[in-house]
């Protein structure tokens, strides 16, 4: 039992010696580079999950076929344009197979027959999504109804086709609350908002099958916090930079090397240092006591039931 003990105690200090955790795990160099790949692997395979949530924004009709193709190649969800844009590009779109989000209503201040109108031609087109503006003016005024009843009109309007409630800029959590709500009511598959500190907490607010959509994403940090808050859709026009800057910290991932040869030197002086303060200190207190405790101090073991002093 003594020899077991002596065994494990010398092996810990030895471990303290070598820089090395107690209850670390030992494997071989082979191992070790297996891990690293899988953990690769793991990385990238999630890596190209978050992308899938990504949204592309067509901005000029001349770029249309590299917006198309790097839709494809990042396996974007969709790619938002005007429907005067999507007029233009229509062969490109329909030779990808990118699902189109279609912008209708310009900044919002439309008229609601207005807006119906552009969502059925915009549906003619092939659009698979519609992106209504909510009027800034509406919102201002805090006429919900009058919101509440466009939204109805642009639902029966848009058919099977995916709807999104966009607003234009930050609006206060209340009015947000009620926006949210009106959504849910209505049926609107998305509430689109644009990015801010904390845009992801109104994710919270939503019911009834309406997603979180925040457009205006342009680093990868927001990406990341986004995707990690479980927002269903991202629109940015970086993907590429965004992805491949998230790519360079997989080659980053490396197995802990074994510590150096200096490092492992001063670690296994300061263990000595504080196994020679102990030893000081019991001595000390062997010193420090009296003379009946000198006399009176015994040592013992337990030896199956009988307890022998030493």
């Amino acid at each position: 039992m003594e020899s077991k003990q002596e065994n494990q105690n010398g092996l810990t200090k030895g471990a303290a010696a070598l820089g090395t955790e107690q209850d670390g795990v030992v494997i071989s160099t082979k191992e070790a580079a297996e891990y690293c790949e899988y953990k690769k692997q793991r990385k990238r395979a999630d890596i190209r999950s978050a992308m899938l949530k990504s949204e592309g924004v067509l901005t000029e009709n001349g770029e249309a076929k590299k917006i198309c193709d790097r839709a494809v190649k990042y396996r974007q969800a969709a790619v938002r344009m005007t429907p005067s844009a999507l007029e233009y590009v229509r062969p490109w779109v329909a030779a990808s197979g990118v699902k189109v989000d279609c912008l209708i209503g310009g900044d919002g201040e439309t008229l609601s027959k207005v807006k119906a109108y552009e969502a059925k031609c915009a549906l003619r087109l092939k659009a698979q999504e519609l992106t209504v503006t909510v009027s800034p003016s509406m919102l201002a005024e805090c006429r919900y109804g009058g919101i509440k009843k466009e939204l109805k009109r642009l639902r029966r309007a848009s058919g099977k086709a995916v709807l999104k409630a966009r607003l234009g800029q930050r609006i206060s959590a209340e009015r947000l609350a009620r926006v949210s709500k009106i959504c849910a009511e209505v049926g609107v598959d998305y509430l689109s908002l644009p990015f801010y500190e904390g845009c992801e907490r109104a994710k919270s607010g939503l019911s009834g099958g309406c997603r979180l959509e925040i457009f205006g994403v342009e680093s990868l940090d927001e990406y990341r916090v986004l995707s990690a808050a479980g927002v269903e859709r991202i629109v940015t026009e970086r993907v590429e930079e965004i992805q491949s800057a998230w790519l360079k910290e997989v080659d980053k991932i490396a197995f802990p090397k074994h510590m150096p040869k200096e490092e492992r030197a001063e670690r296994q002086e300061t263990v000595e240092k504080q196994g020679t303060v102990k030893e000081k200190e019991h001595k000390n207190e062997s010193e420090n006591k009296s003379e009946w405790e000198k006399q009176n101090d015994y040592e013992c073991r337990l030896e199956g039931a009988e307890l022998k002093f030493l």
